[in-house]
């Protein structure tokens, strides 16, 4: 009789033991599966953010810009482009980092066919004339060096003719630019949606005659921009003026659609940084790509197994702006940031914000809006 209690005792001991381990598994497998769709569902909002944001730039540009921008162009008198290549770094070559010089001689060493220039702060103005006022607000610190190099890419571009390649471009072999309707950049597939660009175009590699109308309309926008603000409306401001461009003139977009695919792997050399060298791959990678885009901004270091891996730190902030975002698309779903009194002024329970910048604070409340330029008390 106790043998039988025993036996059956142990059973429901382990019956509750099982249970209890289910019930555990389960709750552990829910509990992932809630925080998988929450931030799957709140990186889907930031993505709506994000078009939003582009959607009510494109709107401000449109009504400020678009009678600059003619229907077509006329045909380009000269297409054949043999201007030199540009390559901007205001210190000049002996404050380079690193990763810039490495990128810089592979520019050298595989361009045969038309000299390479580097830009500086010292020889600037040899080649091309800016404005005084950018200059002023460069030295006064309102305007980066970042932007500097888009409004000088332009400007060269338009008067000089060429290619324009950022300093952060590693070439691996020579490389050929066909004859454009009215500019060549790179351009390749891929399904985002949520940048400006959308990869029609990149702005680190441009190619065009002298005397381009296309270039000339660019450097018209960029230009009556910085007279009339002193903050820049989006990081990418560049590529809002080729949109619009593109969206409003027949011949820069037939120009844009019929441009090739090409660097399937531009950004593919970046996130193999860290990883275990594989000659193999590397050689694959190369044949089907010459140019690609790095980053000085990371931090580098060598070792004996790897390309050039990056630190741990760099990939952790990369998660960690993903969920910051996350965050901020749901604080911004809650407070419901949605009375606009005119392009860049915002009412949130009476408070005006006219911020520059990327989020506003309000207590421990953070709101999320585009960087409108504002004018006005």
């Amino acid at each position: 009789m106790y043998r039988t209690i025993r036996l059956y005792g142990s059973k429901i001991i382990n019956i509750v033991r099982l249970s209890s381990f289910l019930r555990i598994r389960t709750l552990c497998v829910l509990f992932i599966q809630l925080i998988r769709d929450f931030f799957n569902f709140h990186f889907k909002e930031c993505c709506f953010f994000e078009n939003q944001k582009i959607d009510s730039i494109r709107r401000w540009m449109d009504e400020h810009y678009c009678d600059m921008v003619p229907a077509t162009f006329p045909s380009l008198q000269e297409k054949s482009n043999n201007g030199p290549v540009w390559i901007f770094w205001y210190q000049g070559e002996s404050a380079m980092p690193e990763i810039v010089k490495i990128c810089y001689n592979s520019i050298v060493s595989n361009i045969h066919d038309r000299p390479v220039h580097l830009l500086t702060k010292d020889n600037i103005a040899s080649h091309v004339t800016l404005p005084n006022y950018i200059y002023d607000r460069l030295n006064r610190g309102e305007l980066s060096y970042t932007h500097f190099s888009d409004i000088l890419r332009i400007c060269l571009l338009f008067n000089k003719g060429g290619i324009w390649m950022d300093s952060t471009l590693l070439i691996t072999d020579s490389i050929s630019i066909p004859a454009p309707d009215y500019f060549h950049s790179i351009k390749i597939v891929t399904g985002s949606n949520t940048t400006i660009s959308a990869y029609r175009w990149a702005t680190f590699f441009l190619a065009s005659t002298h005397d381009n109308p296309a270039f000339g309309t660019i450097q018209s926008i960029f230009l009556k921009y910085l007279q009339e603000y002193n903050k820049m409306i989006d990081y990418l401001l560049i590529d809002y003026i080729f949109d619009l461009i593109y969206r409003k003139n027949d011949s820069f977009r037939k120009s844009v659609d019929t441009m090739p695919y090409t660097s399937p792997y531009l950004h593919q050399l970046l996130s193999e940084m860290n990883q275990p060298y594989n000659e193999e791959k590397f050689d694959r990678i190369k044949r089907e790509t010459t140019v690609f885009k790095l980053n000085h901004r990371l931090s580098y270091y060598e070792t004996a197994d790897c390309i050039w891996p990056y630190s741990l730190s760099q990939r952790f902030s990369r998660y960690y702006a993903w969920f910051y975002t996350a965050w901020i698309a749901h604080n911004v779903r809650k407070i419901g940031l949605h009375t606009e009194v005119e392009p860049g002024l915002y009412l949130v329970n009476g408070k005006k914000y006219i911020e520059i910048g990327d989020y506003c604070l309000n207590g421990k409340k953070t709101l999320y809006r585009p960087q409108f330029p504002y004018h006005g008390s």
